[in-house]
């Protein structure tokens, strides 16, 4: 049973969704050259065309790949997957008492 509710609990974390965002480059400017910036204006970032892109999964940084385009849209190329275990609440979820979680309460921040 104890086996059937692991592998439950672990199926349901595995299903949450995560937020991918890709990293093109950056920028420092002065918030006085930052609020002056207009349609049509230019930001140029510090990377350039064909370096790798940094790939974030809920803002950790997961892997860097290269973009590419898909069917007219772009995507991105997974290089090297940065993340290689299983974060530390996959791995302890089997450690959990036999107790239903309140959500409510938790602080998940």
């Amino acid at each position: 049973m104890a086996e059937l509710e692991q592998h439950l609990s672990e199926a349901l974390v595995r299903n949450l969704p995560l937020t991918i965002s890709v990293e093109l480059g950056r920028s420092e400017r002065s918030l006085d050259d930052t609020l002056s910036l207009g349609a049509g204006d230019v930001v140029d970032l510090t990377a350039l065309s064909a370096e790798p892109v940094n790939i974030y999964a809920d803002g950790m940084l997961y892997a860097v790949g290269q973009l590419t385009v898909v069917d007219g849209c772009w995507a991105v190329r997974l290089g090297e997957v940065l993340v290689k275990t299983k974060p530390d609440f996959l791995v302890n979820l089997a450690a959990l008492p036999d107790q239903d979680l309140e959500l409510e309460d938790a602080d998940i921040s």
